[in-house]
């Protein structure tokens, strides 16, 4: 149990876990910036369920997709489970974590939410960093229902979003239509609602197979 303390009288010790080489080093940078102690800087869920064994971060920060494996998700509830007063910080490029084929719905309660897009400076970065401290600091009865709810999601269902992405794979209507075991006009239908959902006009000087797949593209964070 992590004893009682405030960010004025302790210099917050900082676990960061992400799998992209290039994203470890500058999280790491820009944390020890910010005047946080960063412990260390892991790539696995197994390294880091290691590394807590003898060692007790006041924050943890996870990738939300750290590859093959247990999401970062995963990981934040396993942790929770064995260290329920440390904070977490879950990170991602994705604004909804379905996207990335994330299991489970809801975050541990107090769990920060942050979207890498959206860190325009280190402040968004130790803002999040010092709200999972001061989350973890309270009881669940303590934390307001804000606090609790579950992650993000964009205003789209379930399959349309597996739809999306399957768009943006380069599937063609009929090898859709084979995947999901529906017909053709079942298919097209649903591309249409699709389309109505992301306000993409269907008029003869626009591909909407193209306009989906771009926003697919903006809400992952990949560029090609």
């Amino acid at each position: 149990m992590l004893i009682e303390e405030t960010a004025q009288t302790v210099r917050l010790r900082v676990l960061i876990v992400e799998d992209d080489s290039f994203t470890r080093i500058a999280m790491r940078e820009m944390t020890e910036n910010l005047g946080f102690q960063v412990m260390k800087v892991l790539a696995t869920s197994a390294e880091t369920l290691e590394f807590l064994q003898n060692n007790t971060p006041h924050v943890c920060i996870f990738d939300l997709d750290l590859g093959e494996g247990p999401s970062g998700l995963d990981l934040a509830h396993v942790v929770k489970r064995r260290f329920p007063n440390m904070g977490i910080v879950i990170l991602s490029s994705h604004r909804d974590p379905r996207l990335v084929h994330v299991s489970k719905d809801n975050a541990p309660a107090g769990t920060v939410y942050l979207i890498k897009g959206e860190m325009v400076n280190s402040q968004i970065l130790s803002k999040a960093i010092l709200a999972a401290f001061e989350h973890q600091r309270k009881t669940k009865k303590e934390l307001s229902q804000e606090e609790q709810i579950a992650l993000p999601k964009i205003s789209l269902t379930n399959s349309q979003i597996q739809l999306m992405k399957l768009i943006a794979l380069g599937k063609s209507n009929i090898e859709i239509a084979r995947l999901h075991q529906i017909n053709l006009k079942s298919v097209e239908n649903a591309i249409s609602r699709l389309a109505k959902r992301l306000r993409i006009a269907n008029e003869p000087e626009t591909n909407q197979r193209v306009l989906i797949t771009r926003h697919f593209v903006s809400l992952t964070g990949k560029h090609r």
